[in-house]
């Protein structure tokens, strides 16, 4: 079987109300992982699919389903 998903995250709540700063010293787009709050015992939606040995392939010859891992 092979699970995709990444660990649950979320914005800081004091970050929420705040746009992103954009200039010559940020990235555009994205946030220092400071101002995240992560939590490693759970997952955002991910996929499970199972393998029949032929590698990645195509996804047409793979059933995929949606779960949450806790």
């Amino acid at each position: 079987m092979r699970f995709v998903a990444n660990y649950r995250y979320s914005l800081k709540p004091d970050l929420e109300a705040k746009p992103l700063q954009t200039g010559a010293d940020s990235l555009q787009g994205f946030r220092d992982a400071k101002d995240y709050i992560s939590d490693c015992k759970q997952t955002m939606v991910g996929f499970v699919q199972k393998d029949h040995g032929q590698g990645m392939g195509s996804m047409k010859n793979h059933k995929v389903q949606c779960y949450v891992g806790k």
